[in-house]
């Protein structure tokens, strides 16, 4: 993955999370993409492409204010484990925007 949708950011030097991409804002706050979380903001793109901006710019403002972030595609789990950065989730982003979208791919209530 390329990762386009942050080609104006540098790129976070010496991560100790090599499979993940860091980032730095001009304010010296970083965030980390976790693969997973990538993917769903990129299926989210697809579907709802007129809030791609909105998206990337509550993003940069909640790494602003948490100076750290991990945005990650699940909190309970995430593959890194570390309490000096702040985990959000991608509907943490929708909702303070107030995109609400049900999550109609779970499994069918039909089994055997």
């Amino acid at each position: 993955m390329n990762y386009e949708e942050f080609a104006d950011l540098k790129t976070l030097p010496n991560s100790p999370y090599p499979l993940m991409k860091g980032y730095l804002l001009e304010d010296g706050s970083k965030f980390i993409l976790e693969p997973a979380f990538y993917t769903q903001l990129l299926r989210f793109f697809d579907r709802y492409p007129e809030h791609i901006a909105d998206i990337l710019k509550e993003m940069k403002a909640t790494v602003k204010k948490n100076k750290q972030v991990i945005f990650c595609s699940d909190y309970e789990n995430c593959p890194i484990n570390d309490k000096s950065y702040v985990l959000r989730e991608l509907i943490d982003i929708t909702d303070a925007l107030k995109l609400f979208v049900d999550d109609i791919s779970r499994g069918s209530d039909y089994g055997d």
